[in-house]
């Protein structure tokens, strides 16, 4: 939807901004998300039908015979300031003006869907009315009073695993989520905090309690699949996020290994809301609220299993429960697997990062209390 919205073929960004992204030539866009999506649908179709008071476009014939069509903007005495279509601006002098009259039409070109597909129109709507989820302080100080799993306080040695950024602008930002995971994780005292570039180095492998994966990995090759077999068999944890779950070819080896995966070729994904339901009973989902709204990217129907995992959350989508964050566990090993984490806003979203440092200290077999309030850190929190 960002896509199109900023793109060739509609090139809406050149008059419009949403939630600060964008050209301010036309209305502002962010009031959408308080907008139904009809109406909004509606008012894209048919640009004329209901015309923005403080945007009414005015045609000026001018002496020359030449004429402008666009929004008037404030200019300096005895000017002209008019903005076109194409975002741009152009001033003429007031006694070159012959006529100005509105003309009665929007700016806005008719047609502007008719070429795109009905997948295509919904990525777009789901942009303009839907914004990241925000919550309020109170809601995330309920969440941090509630207890953290409590197995034992010795040391762990982690190691953040990430690759470079594979997406547009604040989408899968691996590269972004190591760097400030790795500053937050070394505050802590029990935390040994390491990085690794697209795989953990050998030793690494030897030392680690926990490996967290935050990338897409293209070579789920024999070799590593080896040693990720020999770390689970020494009882090592191991940390997913969403991309981190796909295997390009024969998902069925990751999933053996993960207990769910996906696979391009096979799964389905969407940029959308959806409200993720969390299991009751659980230690990591203990205390948290039983449902929790996000905007983010789940994968449907997943590769593997669903009864071999513990299904920590779970969300509506095409008319059916889905998996999105679970447990496994094989033999001594231990595995966490969030799908959630496309957008940076999810990352940085205090009730998932709950979740997921929960989800690091249950896969090391480790009490990690002091990572929950590190949550509220450079959170995406409204200000009451």
């Amino acid at each position: 939807g960002r896509g199109l919205f900023h793109g060739t073929t509609l090139q809406c960004a050149r008059c419009h901004r949403v939630r600060g992204d964008g050209a301010t030539v036309g209305p502002d866009l962010g009031n959408l998300v308080h907008r139904d999506r009809d109406s909004v649908l509606r008012d894209i179709r048919t640009p004329d039908a209901v015309l923005h008071p403080d945007y009414v476009t005015y045609v000026a014939t001018l002496k020359n015979g030449d004429a402008l069509t666009g929004f008037l903007r404030a200019g300096a005495s005895g000017e002209l300031r008019v903005a076109d279509v194409e975002g741009r601006e152009r001033t003429v002098a007031r006694d070159e003006v012959a006529e100005l009259r509105p003309s009665g039409h929007s700016l806005m070109p008719s047609g502007l869907l008719d070429a795109l597909t009905e997948d295509q129109v919904r990525d777009l709507l789901t942009y303009l009315l839907h914004e990241p989820v925000t919550r309020s302080r109170a809601e995330v100080e309920g969440v941090l009073k509630s207890p953290a799993p409590v197995t034992d306080g010795r040391p762990m040695n982690l190691v953040l695993v990430a690759s470079k950024q594979d997406h547009g602008p604040g989408q899968h930002d691996y590269p972004a989520w190591q760097k400030k995971w790795a500053g937050l994780l070394a505050t802590v005292p029990t935390a040994a905090v390491q990085t690794a570039w697209e795989w953990p180095t050998e030793e690494q492998w030897k030392a680690a309690d926990v490996v967290v994966l935050y990338f897409w990995n293209h070579d789920w090759s024999a070799a590593r699949y080896a040693q990720l077999d020999a770390f689970q068999a020494r009882g090592g944890g191991l940390v997913l996020i969403h991309a981190a779950v796909i295997a390009d070819t024969d998902p069925e080896r990751l999933a053996e290994r993960i207990g769910l995966s996906a696979q391009p070729a096979r799964v389905k994904y969407r940029h959308m809301p959806f409200e993720l339901r969390l299991a009751r009973g659980a230690a990591i989902t203990g205390g948290l609220p039983e449902t929790a709204a996000l905007l983010d990217e789940p994968y449907w129907p997943l590769v593997g299993d669903a009864g071999r995992v513990a299904v920590l959350a779970s969300a509506e989508v095409d008319g059916a429960p889905r998996p999105l964050v679970w447990t496994f566990q094989r033999g001594p090993g231990r595995v966490f697997a969030s799908i959630p984490g496309h957008y940076t806003w999810t990352l940085d979203d205090p009730l998932w990062r709950v979740v997921v440092l929960r989800g690091i200290a249950w896969a090391g077999k480790r009490e990690l209390p002091a990572l929950l309030p590190m949550a509220l850190r450079e959170a995406n929190l409204r200000r009451e």
